[in-house]
């Protein structure tokens, strides 16, 4: 069974989720919002996920960078030591990025999304059930 899946657009819904997947003690994924590698960048992502970690300890969340269509996007997020990715790319870009991603331990999430987004509802907290 997949972890339950969210998309999130800042810190404050990553937070929420971090206190739930604590709680419930789930390994839950966190994916920025659709091309936020190239809107916030790798930098506040990396500052929003760190916050969120510090503030729950426990709670087992991997956090994954949605890096769009952007090659550039995604080769940035690499250099930055962003440890999980995801992007949409073409077969031959994919490859090339998926290869530089390895020799610089990133983890590639091709898969398309299929989470809960948090900015579809104005009850933020009704939708998570972990």
């Amino acid at each position: 069974m997949a972890p339950p899946t969210f998309i999130i657009s800042d810190i404050s819904q990553g937070l929420l989720v971090a206190c739930k997947a604590e709680t419930s003690k789930k390994l839950t994924l966190l994916y920025s919002n659709s091309g936020a590698g190239g809107s916030i960048g790798p930098e506040v992502f990396s500052e929003m996920i760190t916050q969120i970690q510090e503030e729950y300890k426990k709670a087992q969340i991997i956090a994954i960078l949605d890096c769009g269509s952007e090659a550039g996007t995604a080769l940035s997020a690499i250099r930055q030591g962003i440890p999980n990715i995801h992007f949409t790319l073409s077969h031959e870009k994919k490859l090339k990025i998926t290869q530089i991603a390895k020799a610089n331990g990133t983890q590639i999430f091709n898969a398309p999304i299929n989470g809960i987004n948090l900015n579809e509802t104005r009850n933020v907290e009704e939708l998570i059930k972990l």
